[in-house]
């Protein structure tokens, strides 16, 4: 008894856990024929070395879907496909017809993905006015220094140079310092 015995108890609880497994395929799948090939052999060959799971699946066909395979299709009446179809052409005008933010959202798109002509010239002149200011003020900085410093070169220049610390034109600062200077 000693392996025997626990092979045929192991080989027991396989068998319950397919069983198990066994049942719920023919719930959900089985009897739908919804099964793969190769899952539906499986659980024939089951069925028939398993008397449990076969009275099991009889069972079910019996209640649930035999019953439902006798029931003749009922046409619904006209009136309800016209309150569908109605639904249906309400919900496509519903998506074709774009929000506020939609409808300003391609305009965007339309104006700077593709670019007119005159928007496009226009851009490009802004763009180059907007960087010859930022470029031209450094130079802008420089030119006003230079001009200063010019126009006080010029002024020295333009004081005559005195001969033995008199100037030539009688200008006299009144201080010798001054006088020394200019």
């Amino acid at each position: 008894k000693g392996e025997g015995g626990a092979v045929s108890v192991l080989s027991k609880e396989i068998g319950k856990m397919n069983c198990k497994k066994i049942k719920d395929l023919i719930i959900t799948d089985y009897i739908d024929q919804e099964l793969s090939k190769s899952r539906q052999e499986e659980v024939i060959t089951h069925l028939k070395t398993c008397s449990r799971c076969r009275a099991f699946e009889q069972a079910l066909r019996k209640r649930v879907s035999e019953p439902l395979r006798k029931i003749e299709p009922v046409k619904p009446p006209e009136s309800i496909w016209q309150r569908v179809q109605e639904a249906i052409d309400e919900e496509e005008t519903v998506q074709h017809s774009p929000s506020l933010l939609g409808r300003i959202y391609d305009f965007l798109k339309g104006a700077v993905l593709w670019p007119k002509p005159v928007f496009a010239f226009s851009s490009t002149f802004a763009v180059i006015l907007i960087a010859a200011l930022f470029l031209w003020r450094p130079f802008y900085r420089q030119w006003t220094v230079k001009n200063y410093l010019l126009e006080q070169s010029n002024f020295i220049h333009s004081i005559p140079l005195s001969v033995n610390g008199e100037s030539e034109n009688g200008l006299g600062f009144d201080t010798e310092i001054v006088n020394l200077f200019f």
